[in-house]
């Protein structure tokens, strides 16, 4: 596979969705989160460790190392159990979308796929499913509204996490949390990771995408001015890679709704609660 292929995250690869130990499961239960409490898939930094002892001791406290590693320790723990849930749910979830549309085994053509690998494979030998993958992928996400923060409060009910400030609040839009940004995330992998499947020998090379094509922001002055419509298939949505490759591995898949709402969430203020925390990384010395 040549170095231009698209390149899946390390964390989805390795499968970070092994089962816990029920003291495992314990220790990461009745904890308190900040919105920001860890980066998506970036590398936890000391910085982040200082938010999370400043969190938990509301600022009272200067950090020792051992206090820092500790926090690091529980960052990690914490990040990873909602990646691997993330994963499991949504290979699910995409699954049952698969079955409902009708999208056959392609080892066994009198029975619908049950596994993630048996979708790319049928994607992968019948380009005609390009339509029906891109439901599975995208169209059925977009009748699902707020999947993402439907599934973190599903986690976050399994695990007794709250975000610090919002226990029994409803947040906007424009404060979405660390664990619902991880379901956009892994979602975004899993979408890659079926697509890859038809960069395969003797694959015909098509994905499937909600990217516009070139030619189509071309003739919009270079722009995007057309905002698609959620849940609603267009032929420009299935192309080959080379056409879509640089800005797949750009962007990872996301849906241009999604990139422009994150992108907009990065201009904006954090959440008021998150200004203490980020006062005190910044004024708290380690020792």
């Amino acid at each position: 596979m040549s170095a231009t292929v698209i390149e899946l995250e390390e964390d989805f690869k390795t499968d970070v969705a092994t089962g816990k130990s029920e003291e495992e499961e314990n220790n990461l239960c009745n904890q308190t989160l900040s919105l920001n409490q860890f980066p998506v898939n970036s590398a936890i930094t000391e910085n982040d460790a200082v938010r999370l002892h400043s969190l938990l001791t509301k600022g009272e406290k200067i950090p020792t190392k051992s206090d820092l590693n500790c926090c690091m320790v529980t960052l990690v723990e914490q990040r990873n159990a909602v990646k691997g849930w993330a994963k499991t749910r949504l290979v699910d979830k995409l699954i049952s979308f698969a079955q409902n549309h009708k999208i056959m085994n392609p080892r066994d053509t009198t029975s619908l796929v049950t596994n993630l690998a048996q979708l790319e494979d049928a994607w992968q030998e019948d380009e005609k499913l390009a339509e029906k993958v891109w439901w599975v992928l995208f169209g059925e996400f977009d009748k699902w509204t707020g999947w993402e923060t439907e599934l973190e409060e599903e986690i976050m009910k399994k695990y007794q996490w709250e975000y610090v400030g919002f226990t029994g609040k409803t947040r906007s839009r424009r404060q979405k949390g660390c664990v619902a940004k991880i379901m956009v995330w892994q979602k975004a992998q899993i979408v890659k990771y079926v697509n890859v499947a038809t960069l395969r020998p003797g694959s015909h090379g098509k994905s499937v995408c909600v990217t516009q094509p070139k030619e189509m922001l071309a003739a919009q002055g270079g722009k995007q001015k057309f905002r698609r419509p959620k849940g609603v298939f267009y032929p420009w949505m299935v192309r080959h890679h080379d056409e879509a490759l640089a800005e797949s591995n750009r962007n990872g898949l996301y849906s241009v709704d999604s990139e422009e709402e994150e992108e907009e969430d990065s201009k904006r203020p954090e959440a008021s609660t998150d200004w203490q925390l980020k006062r005190h990384a910044k004024t708290l010395k380690v020792t």
